[in-house]
């Protein structure tokens, strides 16, 4: 099984599909002529929900009873080095790149855009939506707090599924 690219969600657009990634493990642990998988990894990773999502199926591998081999490329970081450690060994280059335990969370802003190019735009909410970020106006204090805490949580997540395997 090939992880190479960027991890995206759903049919992975310009890089890894974990729809696809996640049907070829499926497969590869109900076949019963298949005694292992090899999970070739060439990846700086990506989603963190879809990295998490191939990390548990590798997961799900396992524990149908077949031994998963990492077998990292030029690079293994991020999200695809957290599916690498879900795996019971982990074979690297001696260049691979690995490693990279981080969370990157990127929420553009256009509000000087759109002044400068006379856009007025108009935001409607219910209640309890006016929390969430948005690209027409500046995060508010409680906006960045909720961004903040949702990082920190995939972190936490992150390190503890890499202490788990490692």
């Amino acid at each position: 099984v090939v992880l190479s690219g960027v991890i995206r969600g759903g049919d992975g657009r310009g890089g890894v599909g974990v729809a696809e990634l996640r049907k070829q493990l499926r497969d590869a642990a109900n076949d019963k002529q298949v005694k292992a998988v090899v999970l070739r990894i060439d990846s700086g990773g990506g989603d963190a929900v879809a990295s998490e999502a191939i990390w548990r199926e590798v997961q799900q591998v396992r524990s149908a009873g077949k031994p998963v081999v990492a077998s990292m490329g030029n690079v293994a970081a991020s999200g695809a080095y957290m599916v690498a450690v879900a795996a019971d060994r982990i074979v690297a280059q001696p260049g691979t790149y690995t490693g990279s335990i981080g969370v990157l969370t990127v929420v553009p802003e256009i509000s000087r855009w759109l002044k400068k190019n006379r856009v007025n735009c108009l935001q409607l909410s219910t209640p309890g939506a006016e929390a969430s970020p948005h690209v027409i106006s500046p995060l508010t204090y409680r906006q960045k707090e909720t961004l903040e805490t949702l990082a920190q949580s995939c972190y936490d997540s992150f390190v503890d599924k890499v202490a788990q395997g490692r």
